[in-house]
Formats: structure tokens, C-alpha cells, sequence
């Protein structure tokens, strides 16, 4: 996995700086925030976040926008921005106001459009990263990592079903953002161009998930066959709710994915081997 990296600077008081080196936003777009209560010029820091993108990135080059987000996790203080990204080799920053303390993290949603949904301007998730915790603390520099990297589903399924057999398989999404409710769903097909939604759901089991993964495990029946076959799999991933308030601006909202596609090849395959035939 090809994982981009960032560069954290704190420079309370005087300023700060997020040096970016992946994909990401150009001019500012909006801002919503909540602050901690009781700061003042003279105890808050100003914050710029810088994002370069990189010809040889690996974040697809459909990547149109960015949400960044600064905050503290279970403290009183969240900005969260919008970003266009800019074009290969140009960078962009956006500034934030912090007050000075302990614990601050930045996130980035790396987004692309697709299209308007009813009033609300539907957003695909397409790379995520976070950096580790931070002090803000007056003449000090602090640094810290973000990686970046496209979001991706994986299928942990068994080698091989026998005709008939029932079992468990696992979709895993490769990211956890905090504050942000990850579902993932999955539908079985016959054929490698089945389109998702034409089928029925596959019989979810409750599954942990990580820190930094969405897992979700399912129940899958193989057909009926006396010679060798596939079963075929694909997963949607949904936020819920779509706009979760701690990251979206606007009148945004963070539409499905679906992995490998929504419609036609490429699906997840599972052979399904009678035992008479060798595998």
C-alpha cells in the first residue's frame, strides 16, 4: 500500500503549519466550527494546513476536494473546512484558530463529486488519514505524521465452498474515521456483472471493529451446483448518517461506495467445488 505522509509543524501563538505530501485542497470553500470556550487571542495559536498534491500520487486523479478537520478528541474544540484540490505540483493552505493545549489531531476526507442527490451535493469518500496527537504550547514546535491512503474493501473468505455449504465471510474497510458511522453491506450474484441492489442482502453477524477498520462479517450459502462454480460478492459501504456533523460542511453529504463496482465485472469471487472435483 502506497501510503502518502504529512508533516505536522505546531507553532503556537505565533502560527502553525500542517505540511501536507498527498493529494488535497485548494481555495477555501466554507468553515464550521465549535470552540473551546473561554479562549482568547492571547492563548489561542493560528494553525496553516498546507496540501500539496503529488503527480505520482496514489489517490485517485478523480479527487476534486478535501475535508479537513482539526479537533480535540473528547475535548470541546472541532473546526472542520473544505478544500478544492488543486492541480498536480500546486499546493493550497487553509488556517485555523487554536486555542492553546493539549491533544489536537487532524483528520482529511479526500472526496469526489458525484452529482447532486435531492438538495444535497453527494460526496464519495476516496482516501482518508489522521495524524497522531499534538501540543500546542507557546514558542514550541511539535511534530507529527498523517498518513494517507485510498480507501479500499478486502474479502476474507474461505479457499473454496462445497455445493450448498453455508459460511461466514468478512468484508473489511481499511479506514475508521472517529466520529463517523461506518455500515457496510454486502449481496451475493451468480455472475461477475450482477448490479448491486438486485440482490438479496447477505445475513450480516455482529463483528468488532477496530480503530483504524470497518469490519462486518456475513453468512453466505453457495448454490446448488454438480460441478464446479463461483459465487460472486459485492459490498456497499454507507455513512450513517451521511453528513456526520463533525466532518462535513454545507449542505454535503458522503454518498455509498461500493467495492469492487456497483455494476458489472469486477465482484468478489468464491469457487464452489462439489467434492468430486478437484480444486
Amino acid at each position: 500500500m502506497d501510503i502518502r505522509t504529512f508533516l505536522l509543524l505546531v507553532l503556537p501563538i505565533l502560527g502553525a503549519a500542517f505540511v501536507a505530501g498527498c493529494d488535497g485542497g485548494g481555495p477555501l470553500d466554507e468553515e464550521s466550527s465549535r470552540s473551546a470556550r473561554g479562549a482568547t487571542a492571547r492563548d489561542s495559536g493560528s494553525v496553516n494546513f498546507a496540501i500539496r498534491r503529488r503527480v505520482s500520487s496514489s489517490v485517485p486523479s478523480s479527487a476534486d476536494s478535501a475535508f479537513v478537520r482539526l479537533w480535540q478528541p473528547g475535548g470541546d474544540f472541532n473546526q472542520k473546512k473544505i478544500a478544492d484540490v488543486p492541480d498536480p505540483g500546486s499546493q493550497t493552505e487553509i488556517a485555523f484558530t487554536v486555542p492553546a493545549g493539549r491533544g489536537y489531531r487532524v483528520g482529511v476526507m479526500v472526496t469526489e463529486d458525484k452529482g447532486a442527490q435531492f438538495s444535497r451535493r453527494e460526496k464519495a469518500l476516496i482516501a482518508y488519514g489522521e495524524s497522531s496527537t499534538g501540543t500546542v504550547v507557546g514558542g514550541d514546535t511539535t511534530e507529527a505524521s498523517v498518513g494517507v491512503r485510498p480507501t479500499e474493501v478486502t474479502l476474507r473468505a474461505p479457499a473454496a465452498l462445497r455445493p450448498s455449504e453455508t459460511d461466514t465471510i468478512a468484508a473489511v474497510y481499511n479506514i475508521n474515521p472517529p466520529d463517523a458511522l461506518i455500515l457496510l453491506s454486502a449481496q451475493p450474484g451468480s455472475s461477475p456483472s450482477f448490479e448491486y441492489f438486485n440482490q438479496m442482502l447477505l445475513t450480516e453477524i455482529e463483528t468488532p471493529n477496530t480503530d483504524t477498520t470497518v469490519v462486518q462479517r456475513f453468512e453466505i450459502t453457495a448454490p446448488s451446483v454438480t460441478s464446479r462454480d463461483t459465487t460472486y460478492v459485492k459490498v456497499a459501504r454507507i455513512f450513517e448518517p451521511p453528513d456526520p456533523r463533525d466532518w462535513i460542511t454545507g449542505n454535503r453529504e458522503l454518498a455509498r461506495s461500493y467495492f469492487p463496482t456497483e455494476k458489472g465485472p469486477p465482484s468478489f469471487e468464491i469457487p464452489v467445488v462439489p467434492d468430486t472435483t478437484e480444486s
